[in-house]
């Protein structure tokens, strides 16, 4: 790991990932008393998958000190938190094919949420993995 900076954004990501796997696995759903959780359909188990691989990018994104890895997998992180949060969006559209007077529950919205949350953290992770490593020490120096 990088000693001199700690990577918040790699955290947002794994933070995100966790977040969407609980989102999918609670209710996605609600048809009167009936819940559905994300795994019955197909978008969620996109976003399963994507929030997955949110949450191992995010994690490889704070672990890793090599740069060009640290490069790949903030891009990486930023993909999948992206995709994730289309699959919720998704998910959403799907109510009314699950049955007739869905409503999305609580687990639906968390999902979506944590893609949006893993997406600014992939972002300000992408950002901070294009800057050149001479301007980190001068951070680090003069702050």
């Amino acid at each position: 790991m990088d000693t001199k900076r700690f990577s918040y954004e790699g955290v947002a990501c794994a933070v995100a990932g966790v977040l969407g796997i609980v989102g999918v696995l609670s209710a996605w759903w609600q048809v009167g008393d009936l819940t559905f959780d994300g795994t019955n359909v197909t978008s969620g188990m996109w976003a399963f998958s994507f929030a997955i691989a949110t949450f191992a990018f995010g994690v490889a994104f704070v672990v890793m000190s090599d740069p060009a890895i640290r490069k790949i997998s903030s891009i990486l992180m930023a993909v999948s938190a992206t995709l994730m949060t289309a699959a919720a969006v998704a998910g959403i559209g799907e109510a009314g094919d699950l049955a007739a007077g869905a409503e999305p529950g609580m687990g639906l919205w968390l999902t979506l949420v944590a893609g949006v949350i893993g997406m600014i953290g992939g972002y300000l992770g992408v950002r901070a993995s294009m800057r050149p490593a001479a301007a980190d020490e001068d951070t680090v120096a003069t702050g």
